[in-house]
C-alpha cells in the first residue's frame, strides 16, 4: 500500500502483510512530522488521513502581560497543592526556567499553551486540567515531543505504561515522592 503525506514530499510504501486487518494505526511522516492515520475496517475499506490539527487561533488573542522570554525555557504549572507548586517553582527557577502558572480562565490558559513554546508541563491529575492534556494531545508529533509532561496523581511513580495510557511523558504519585 502506498501512503502519501499531505506535505507532498514523502511517499511511503507499506507491505500489506504488515498492516493490521482492522483498526487504526498512526505513523509520523519522516519528513514533516505530520501524524498520519491509517484505518482499515472489517470489510476491507481503508483510508489514510492526517490527524486533526488544533483549531486556528483567533486574530484577537489576548496579550499576555508576561511574555515568555525567548532565551529561557518555560514551564507551565497547574498544581493545586501549595507545597508541590512551591517545590516545582523552586526547582525549575533554580534550573533557569521561566514559570507560567495556570491561574487565568481555562480558555486563556489553553491559548497560552498553544501560543507559547513551553519546554515542560507539570499538571495535577484532576478534571480541571483535562483541557490542558487535550491541547497537548492535539500537537503534531515533532511539536509534541519537544514538551515534557509530568502528570501528578495516584500513580505508581514513573510507571511508563501508566504514562503511555494517559498520553504524558511521566506520571508520579505525589505522596510517594514527596
Amino acid at each position: 500500500m502506498k501512503l502519501n503525506c499531505p506535505c507532498g514530499k514523502v511517499s511511503l510504501d507499506l507491505p500489506e502483510d504488515k498492516l493490521p486487518q482492522t483498526g487504526t494505526v498512526a505513523a509520523p511522516c519522516p519528513r514533516c512530522g505530520e501524524r498520519l492515520l491509517f484505518e482499515r475496517t472489517a470489510d476491507g475499506a481503508r483510508g489514510v488521513f492526517a490527524a486533526p490539527r488544533p483549531a486556528p487561533l483567533p486574530d484577537d488573542l489576548p496579550i499576555f502581560p508576561e511574555p515568555t522570554p525567548p532565551d529561557r525555557p518555560s514551564v507551565f504549572l497547574s498544581i493545586s497543592d501549595p507545597a508541590w507548586r512551591e517545590a516545582c517553582e523552586t526547582f525549575f527557577t533554580d534550573a533557569g526556567h521561566y514559570i507560567r502558572r495556570a491561574e487565568k480562565d481555562v480558555q486563556t490558559d489553553v491559548l497560552d499553551l498553544r501560543q507559547n513554546g513551553h519546554a515542560v508541563c507539570v499538571l495535577d491529575d484532576v478534571p480541571q486540567n483535562r483541557p490542558f492534556l487535550e491541547e497537548l494531545d492535539r500537537r503534531p508529533g515533532l511539536e509534541r515531543r519537544l514538551i515534557g509532561c509530568l502528570l501528578i496523581g495516584g500513580f505508581e511513580a514513573f510507571n511508563p505504561k501508566q504514562a503511555f495510557y494517559r498520553g504524558v511523558d511521566a506520571v508520579a504519585d505525589k505522596d510517594e515522592i514527596s
